[in-house]
C-alpha cells in the first residue's frame, strides 16, 4: 500500500480526464506524483496499468487523448488512474452512474477485481451495484444512518421500512415507489426521520429520535420496532 498517497477517490471521467493530455501520460503523472518514478519507468507502468484495467490495446490507448475514447474506456481510465498511486483507501462516489447495463456490469467486476486487495467505501444509489461491490451496506436516509447489514441481508432481508420500501421500488422487485417526499434538511421531522413516509410508524416514532439498536454481531438499525 503507498502511503504517499492513502487516499483515492473516484471522479467523473467526463470531467476529470484533461481533454488535451494523452491518457498514458495522465496516468503516469499520477505515478510520478505519488511514487516518484521517472518518466519512462512511469509511462511504462500507465501502459501495464490500462493492461490490468482490461483495456484493449493499451499501448495504442495510452497515446490516445480522451475524446477517443467509448464511455467505458474512460470509466476504466479512471480507475487505472486511482489506482496507480497505490492508494489504501478509495472512495468511489457514483461510479456506475449513467452507464448502460452492459458497460456498468464490466465496471462493478473491474473494480471489485482491482479494489480487493484494498478498503473501499462506495456511495452510490443503485443497490444492486453495492451488492455486488461491496461485503457491507449502509442505508441513509435526511442525512442519518438508518441500517447496517451484510450486503446479502440488506437486499435479501432488510429490516428498516424505509430500506424495504427503497427495494420495492427498484425495476427488479416491480416499482413499487415510497409514498411521500424526502423531508427538507433545514427542518427535518421531530423523531424518526421517516416516520411521516412510514407505513409502520407508531406514536413514539414522532415524538423521539430512535437509536441505533443492535441485532446481532453484523448488523444494526434505527428503528423502534426492534425496541
Amino acid at each position: 500500500m503507498g502511503s504517499a498517497s492513502p487516499v483515492s477517490r473516484r471522479r467523473n471521467p467526463a470531467t476529470s480526464l484533461n481533454p488535451v493530455l494523452k491518457v498514458g501520460d495522465q496516468i503516469a503523472e499520477v505515478i510520478r506524483l505519488h511514487r516518484g518514478q521517472d518518466k519512462d519507468a512511469a509511462k511504462s507502468e500507465a501502459v501495464q496499468m490500462l493492461d490490468a484495467a482490461m483495456i484493449p490495446e493499451p499501448s495504442k490507448r495510452a497515446d490516445q487523448y480522451p475524446h477517443e475514447l467509448s464511455g467505458g474506456m474512460k470509466e476504466r481510465v479512471m480507475i487505472a488512474m486511482e489506482l496507480a498511486g497505490q492508494p489504501s483507501f478509495i472512495i468511489a462516489d457514483e461510479p456506475t452512474k449513467g452507464l448502460d447495463a452492459i458497460t456498468k456490469e464490466e465496471i462493478i467486476k473491474l473494480i471489485r477485481d482491482m479494489t480487493a486487495d484494498r478498503s473501499m467505501l462506495m456511495i452510490t444509489h443503485d443497490l444492486n451495484a453495492a451488492g455486488e461491490a461491496c461485503d457491507r451496506i449502509a442505508v441513509m436516509y435526511a442525512g442519518e444512518l438508518l441500517e447496517v447489514a451484510p450486503a446479502q441481508t440488506i437486499l435479501s432481508d432488510p429490516s428498516h421500512p424505509y430500506t424495504q420500501g427503497f427495494i420495492r421500488s427498484l425495476p427488479s422487485h416491480g416499482l413499487h415507489p415510497i409514498t411521500g417526499s424526502s423531508p427538507s434538511l433545514i427542518e427535518p421531522p421531530t423523531g424518526c426521520r421517516f416516520h411521516p413516509r412510514c407505513h409502520r410508524a407508531k406514536d413514539i416514532c414522532k415524538r423521539e429520535h430512535p437509536p441505533m439498536i443492535s441485532l446481532g454481531k453484523t448488523a444494526s438499525v434505527r428503528c423502534f420496532l426492534f425496541t
